[in-house]
Formats: C-alpha cells, sequence, structure tokens
C-alpha cells in the first residue's frame, strides 16, 4: 500500500506550530533572562554529520577539523561544546542503554546520529532563521503582528508592569530601528506610552547571548508541547 505524502498545506501548517511555539519559548526565556531594556540574542545549536561538513568544508575551501563529538568522549564532549547538564547527559545515557529513540538527526540532511557511535559536529544558526522568523524592515508592525505580540506578552507593561487597556498598549521595537532593529515577533515588547516614550525611546539595549540546545537534549513525553523544551 502506498502511502500519500502529506500535503502542503498540512507542511505549512506545522511550520506554523512550530514557528508559533518557538516564539511562546522565546518569550518565557526572555523573561527569565531580560528586563526589557535587554535583548536576547538566541542560538540554535545544531548536531552536522561527519558527511555534511566534510561536503561544506570541500565547497567552500575551509579546512576540516577535528569533530566537535567524539564516539567515545561524548559524554564529556557534549558538557564542554554543548552546554548540557550531568542530569542531561544522564538521561540520555540511559535511553541508549534501553535503545530507547531520542531522535538526534543531522541539522542539515537529517540523518539519524547515535551518541557513543557516531562522530559528530556541533554548528549554530540564529533562531530566526531556524524557525524561518520573518523580520521586515517596516517602521510599524501590522495589526496582525501585533496582536501576536499582546498575545506572547499580555496586556501589561514589560517594564513597570502596569496593566494596560488595548488602547494603551504600544508595541516597543527593543533594539531601536535607528540601531538596526528589525520589525519581528523576537524585537518587539509590550511597553505602556510612558515607559517606551519617555524612558527607554531609542536608547541602546544590552544584549543577553543564549545557546538553546533542545535538539541535543530527550523529547518530553508530549511531542506537540515546547519546540524548545
Amino acid at each position: 500500500m502506498r502511502i500519500k505524502p502529506p500535503s502542503k498545506r498540512l507542511y505549512h501548517l506545522i511550520a506554523n506550530l512550530r514557528k508559533q511555539s518557538a516564539q511562546e519559548d522565546f518569550v518565557k526565556i526572555r523573561k527569565k533572562f531580560c528586563d526589557y531594556m535587554t535583548s536576547l540574542n538566541a542560538i540554535v545549536l545544531l548536531p552536522v554529520c561527519v558527511d555534511c561538513y566534510s561536503y561544506e568544508c570541500h565547497v567552500f575551501e575551509r579546512p576540516i577539523e577535528p569533530p566537535d563529538i567524539l564516539r567515545y568522549t561524548w559524554k564529556g564532549d557534549l558538557v564542554w561544546e554543548v552546554g548540557l547538564t550531568e542530569d542531561e547527559i544522564r538521561q540520555i545515557d540511559e535511553k541508549n542503554k534501553s535503545r530507547e529513540d531520542i531522535e538526534l538527526r543531522c541539522g542539515k540532511c537529517g540523518n539519524l546520529l547515535e551518541y557513543g557511535k557516531d562522530d559528530f559536529y556541533v554548528e549554530s544558526e540564529p533562531l530566526p532563521e531556524y524557525f524561518n522568523i520573518s523580520e521586515s524592515t517596516d517602521r510599524a508592525p501590522s495589526k496582525q503582528l501585533r496582536e501576536e505580540i499582546i498575545k506572547l506578552y499580555g496586556q501589561k507593561c514589560y517594564g513597570c508592569e502596569k496593566k494596560l487597556l488595548k488602547e494603551d498598549v504600544t508595541c516597543d521595537h527593543i533594539i531601536a530601528r535607528v540601531h538596526n532593529g528589525y520589525t519581528s515577533p523576537l524585537n518587539l515588547q509590550i511597553l505602556c506610552k510612558n515607559c517606551n516614550n519617555k524612558i527607554k525611546g531609542d536608547r541602546k539595549v544590552k544584549v543577553v547571548n543564549v545557546n538553546l540546545t533542545f535538539l541535543f537534549r530527550s523529547s518530553p513525553s508530549d511531542s506537540y508541547e515546547g519546540v524548545i523544551w
């Protein structure tokens, strides 16, 4: 029996769900590490197989370096190169021993990789690129994007935490447009008019860099909950 491949509409739906989940998780991470004067630069760490890495080195005429994660020292390598905790590595090791599928895949070709059996590399990709989150140079967010930001942050000022009426909500560019900030779900936040216009304005903000390691860890029991688990 021939299985019919998923339709383009289904692919589009899945992509949108992943994007929406990533944006929700991004805001959760930002609320943990950042105030309203701080931008979060989230980087997705990707496992890359030896074949894909070697091919790119050949195409772009780069020297071939040793793999970041070696099959014989993978536990220690994951600590130093990826930043996983000992508890996370213990969970991976337990699943390895019980032969449970961890779904570690090359971020380029999608082939399965196995801890303790395969050498592979660790590369990085900005979160907007990985989840195909649009970054526009438009001056103001669209009505739809504005509604998305209100849904992500709630009708409360991210600066003074004052509850706001819908007409008092302003969508602030975390990195101001004068400093090359994009109009994007990842660069917008909810502020009251006072915090936006009189306190923050176009001042430069701090940037916090966070590496996201979810591709290397065991997935949650509910695979539809939390893309960045």
